[in-house]
């Protein structure tokens, strides 16, 4: 509900504050005050187009700022959850300031917003209808949702929507699955065949290491032979190296039992010629183990060249081929998961779009059955609001395919006229037609469950009489279920107002300035009596008495 109004220097307001409650507001004053002014504030903060040239001269900026408590519609409550704004006891206080040089600044409970973001948040709050305003009523969503309304389709929509959404999001599953069918195929050839060689090569962390090392070995086998032959030799062969140390440990054995300070000398000559022998030992195993098959020489030559071949189509070395030979699998397991899946999805698909089907047609013999319905509850209302010839048409024309409201769009018709065809309420409809078609569509639905506010401009358009009695009456019991501000001429509706506002235009300073204020009951009686013709007029004050009471 919309509890608070500010408006600063706008146009010819200087600054307005109103304060609002639930029921019927009536929003009056003379022609040209700045009644109108007050639902344009109100556009802004929808998000309506704004220009410096709203700004009032000789100020640098425009403000419009207004506070909705109690706020529980879900639309609501989703975008500002979406967009992160916290939302304390159900108030949302919206800000929208305009700058005479361009700038443009919008603020949502404290956090700066887009003029999108004003449509998404104070959109489901405010039903605007007015003359200048394109009503919500004109969107072929707004008039689905008042028919679906009528007919009582708010649970079975639901129920329709989620079964739609499983469709589509299967939907669009199966077609990324079977897009590109023949280059997943060719993948999957390709995946086969390098899991098969890499599968077949039985490649081995650190193999090629070790087979290089062994390839060394092999080639150099002959000259290894050889080094170690000479070496032997020259420790082992008559006049080499352990020859030439045996009598020099004899000597030093001699000497140490003749001087003791030798024998340690003497030892360790000893322990020199046991480590050639056992080095000559060594080297005499070595050259035994030393390979000369030229077989296992090709053998390794081979092998090397395989893993070097792998090496440079896979890249890296064994254990990065180990990676990608495992990769390569998952891959290919990921490729027949998703052909197992595709073959659930084509079965699946259909079944789910048969259902949606199905579901849509029952919408859709709802919807053709509620449109007469509601068609007849607004025409009698229409006609009571002194459009006796007027007739509305509620077409319902199927979409090329089901979407997620149904397989319907829904058109409101509007014969103006008796013996006129009905055409689109966009195309005939004036501001006035409008506002009277959106509150005969409110009166023939059920109260709505949410507590959007309704705000009217110009629904009085053209009536008067016994007429504006049946409006007035027609606002005040919807202003039952939901709060209306209604801006008005008629003294017939203002008098069925629980509160009552009046505009009016002063000269200040040699300027223009339009003042609003909440009347008192008497002031009430002036200026019901003002709008009958005449407040010094005692017949006017006691028929505005008689109004009020009679309301």
């Amino acid at each position: 509900m919309l509890t608070y109004l500010r408006v600063r220097d706008l146009a010819i307001v200087g600054e307005a504050v109103l304060e609002f409650g639930p029921g019927l507001t009536a929003i009056t004053g003379e022609t040209g005050a700045g009644k109108s002014l007050l639902v344009g504030a109100l556009d802004l903060l929808l998000g309506g187009r704004a220009t410096g040239k709203l700004v009032r001269r000789g100020a640098e900026r425009a403000e419009i700022e207004a506070q909705f408590d109690g706020v529980t519609e879900s639309g609501s409550l989703a975008a500002l959850a979406e967009r992160g704004i916290e939302v304390v006891d159900g108030v949302v206080i919206v800000r929208r300031v305009i700058g005479t040089k361009g700038s443009r600044r919008a603020f949502i409970n404290g956090r700066l917003a887009t003029a999108s973001d004003l449509r998404e948040v104070v959109g489901p709050l405010v039903d605007l209808c007015g003359q200048h305003q394109h009503a919500r009523l004109l969107s072929p969503e707004r008039q689905l949702d008042a028919l679906d309304r009528f007919a009582g389709l708010d649970m079975r929509r639901g129920q329709y929507k989620t079964v739609w959404q499983a469709w589509r999001d299967l939907a669009d599953e199966l077609q990324r699955v079977a897009a590109d069918t023949e280059e997943r195929r060719q993948r999957r050839d390709f995946l086969q065949f390098c899991a098969t060689e890499l599968a077949e090569a039985g490649v081995e962390a650190g193999e090629t290491e070790r087979l290089e090392n062994e390839a060394r070995r092999l080639h150099s086998a002959h000259e290894l032979l050889a080094t170690a032959g000479e070496a032997t030799r020259a420790l082992t062969d008559e006049h080499g190296i352990r020859d030439a140390l045996s009598p020099i440990a004899r000597q030093l054995a001699d000497g140490a039992r003749l001087d003791g300070n030798l024998a340690a000398l003497s030892a360790r000559t000893d322990e020199v010629i046991a480590q050639i022998d056992e080095l000559a030992a060594d080297l005499e195993r070595y050259m035994d183990a030393i390979d000369l098959d030229d077989e296992r020489r090709a053998e390794v030559d081979e092998r090397l060249a395989e893993l070097h071949r792998l090496a440079r189509k896979y890249g890296g070395n064994e254990t990065a081929l180990l990676q990608r030979q495992s990769a390569i699998e998952d891959e290919l397991h990921g490729q027949v998961a998703d052909d197992e899946r595709l073959e659930r999805l084509q079965v699946e698909v259909p079944r789910l779009l048969e259902e949606v089907t199905n579901a849509a047609a029952q919408l859709t013999e709802r919807r053709i059955a509620a449109g007469k319905g509601l068609a007849r509850g607004a025409g009698d209302v229409l006609s009571a609001l002194g459009m006796p010839g007027a007739a509305l048409d509620v077409a319902v024309a199927p979409l090329n395919a089901p979407g997620p409201n149904g397989g319907d769009r829904v058109v409101f018709q509007l014969s103006s006229n008796r013996g006129e065809i009905a055409q689109p309420l966009r195309d005939v409809a004036s501001g006035g037609e409008l506002s009277r078609v959106f509150l005969a569509i409110e009166r023939a639905c059920a109260p709505p469950d949410s507590r959007a506010t309704m705000v009217f401009d110009e629904v009085d358009a053209g009536i008067g009489g016994e007429t504006a009695t049946v409006l007035g009456r027609f606002l005040a019991e919807m202003a039952a279920h939901e709060q209306v501000i209604c801006i008005t001429h008629l003294p017939q509706v203002a008098a069925f107002a629980d509160r009552q506002m009046h505009v009016e235009k002063r000269e200040e300073s040699g300027r223009t300035v339009s003042h609003v204020r909440r009347l008192h009951p008497d002031e009430r009686v002036t200026e019901i009596a003002r709008m009958l013709g005449g407040t010094e007029d005692p017949t006017a004050l006691a028929h505005a008495r008689t109004l009020l009471k009679g309301a």
